[in-house]
């Protein structure tokens, strides 16, 4: 008996193997694109919500500082919201700016897909309350607003209509 060492009836298993790998790699690389595209997402939105919160502690060290006049600028029932300025003595604001309070590298305005922050204070009976308000330069979505807004906590929420 003679065995033949024919290697026709493997012709063609190589191209086979390449066609099957590359068909694998086709599959998977959509999914990994938008795997890391979902998670740069999410880098973003806890970069928002880490300057949120520092945005938010340096204005509560602010009303802390000026609680007397701000109080007294808030007294009157017509003008029980006041909106601060981020530099002193800007017209048609609060004769007070944050700028002074804002640690050093940190830019408010500085964020992706967000302005410059707009920050009021609030009059309710004998407590001041702050509200800072992030206007949006793309639409965000309401779902990926409600997620940056719960990475913020208990002091970070969404609005839907635009005011003052």
């Amino acid at each position: 008996m003679m065995v033949r060492n024919d290697r026709t009836a493997e012709r063609g298993t190589l191209l086979v193997e390449a066609i099957a790998m590359l068909g694998l790699i086709a599959l998977v690389t959509p999914t990994l694109y938008k795997k890391s595209a979902e998670r740069l997402q999410e880098i973003q939105d806890i970069n928002i919500a880490s300057q949120a919160r520092t945005m938010n502690s340096i204005i509560d060290t602010f009303m802390k500082t000026n609680y007397s006049l701000l109080m007294q600028e808030t007294s009157s029932a017509a003008n029980n919201t006041v909106e601060i300025a981020y530099d002193d003595n800007t017209a048609n604001y609060f004769e007070l700016g944050y700028s002074s309070f804002v640690p050093f590298g940190y830019t408010p305005g500085d964020l992706k897909n967000y302005g410059a922050p707009k920050v009021y204070v609030h009059r309710d009976k004998d407590a001041l309350v702050s509200y800072i308000v992030y206007p949006t330069l793309i639409d965000l979505g309401k779902k990926r607003a409600a997620r940056v807004a719960s990475l913020v906590g208990a002091n970070g929420g969404t609005v839907s209509s635009p005011f003052g």
